[in-house]
């Protein structure tokens, strides 16, 4: 079973499943520049991915507030506004999208109806076709070892 690991300058490190289709879009970076006229405004970071299909793990260890960091997906948005380590998970020809976090704040939101949600710690998420976005509840340590058992972390 192959995988692929991807670990970025920031700190961002991005593992992919089997058949995982994962597109960069954007990654705008800029090292902190301590001079005294600068503001935090002036840190500005992005990152824009895309998700088709398969599984995925990522951790974002240093999202701050200046910072925007979105995984696009068929029918969804995954943003994350802090630090997060998160799993998503999509089949296949399949549009429904499920989100596993198990650290930080992750925000789900469904492209077909703008109905958005925080997907807290230790929690999941699912999008349908249908346009609702639906919380999964909390994910057991059985749960957790199997994504990590798939993704080799």
């Amino acid at each position: 079973m192959s995988r692929l690991h991807v670990r970025y300058k920031d700190g961002t490190y991005v593992e992919l499943g089997a058949g995982s289709s994962f597109q960069v879009e954007r990654i705008r970076f800029n090292p902190p520049n301590l001079l005294p006229s600068n503001k935090a405004g002036d840190q500005f970071d992005e990152t824009i991915f895309r998700f088709n299909q398969g599984i995925a793990r990522v951790t974002a260890p240093d999202i701050h507030a200046y910072e925007r960091f979105t995984i696009r997906a068929q029918a969804a948005i995954v943003r994350t506004t802090g630090p997060a380590d998160f799993y998503l998970i999509q089949l296949e020809n399949d549009r429904d999208l499920t989100v596993r976090v198990s650290r930080g704040k992750v925000e789900l939101m469904n492209l077909i109806t703008n109905e958005a949600m925080p997907v807290p710690e230790r929690t999941g998420a699912y999008t349908k076709v249908s346009g609702v976005v639906s919380g999964a509840g909390a994910f057991s340590d059985d749960q957790l070892t199997f994504l990590k058992s798939r993704t080799r972390i």
